[in-house]
């Protein structure tokens, strides 16, 4: 599509998984079906990056799963060989993506046609939502973060957001719904009403 990233192929291939990649954030993967094997060696050879969509119904291995309808464009940043003999791969979040369509390619990757979720300009943190910075700060003192190359070009709102959400005990279907929503206020909102039902769930407050 006219507005995809240049590293982004059309079809996508897809790597669904039972996490959400948010824009911004790393995971580490040990890869072992021949179908991913060929997807990051293709990754590699040719520089491009691959889809990252949470998993509705299904599987990570065996018979492709039925996806979220959106996900995150991911691109490989590292990778090694561990001593299991795996394929290990370290790959980062950057844009998001609706999913249009989807069809099984002849090695049983998911291939998908996308759009391409608008980013938000980049804003500072709303008054109203500044706590929530501070929470982050104290959170972040137990479950640290690196800093990524692509959080550098998220907004101070979008980032808190995604890294509250991180954190903030959420199901795979609420993580999905808000990687999915169309301003960082919306992300933000959602991320203080999790935050007050925890607050009421806990007698003595957040631990």
């Amino acid at each position: 599509m006219s507005n995809s990233p240049s590293s982004a192929p059309d079809p996508l291939p897809l790597f669904p998984l039972q996490t959400v990649l948010f824009p911004g954030s790393e995971l580490r993967l040990r890869i072992f079906e021949p179908r991913y094997l060929e997807l990051v060696r293709n990754s590699l050879r040719a520089g491009t990056c691959f889809g990252i969509p949470p998993i509705r119904r299904g599987n990570e291995a065996g018979t492709p799963a039925t996806p979220y309808g959106v996900g995150t464009l991911a691109r490989i940043t590292d990778w090694d060989q561990g001593a299991d003999g795996l394929l290990g791969i370290v790959v980062e979040g950057s844009e998001r993506f609706q999913i249009i369509d989807t069809k099984v390619s002849s090695s049983g990757l998911l291939m998908a046609e996308v759009y391409w979720l608008p980013t938000p300009k980049p804003a500072a943190v709303p008054l109203t939502f500044q706590y929530l910075g501070d929470l982050l700060q104290s959170l972040l003192e137990f479950m640290p973060i690196a800093a990524t190359a692509a959080s550098a070009t998220l907004g101070a709102g979008e980032l808190l957001a995604y890294r509250l959400a991180e954190r903030l005990p959420l199901d795979l279907e609420q993580r999905a719904d808000l990687l999915a929503m169309d301003s960082t206020e919306r992300q933000l909102a959602f991320c203080e009403e999790q935050v007050e039902r925890l607050i009421k769930r806990t007698p003595t407050g957040l631990h």
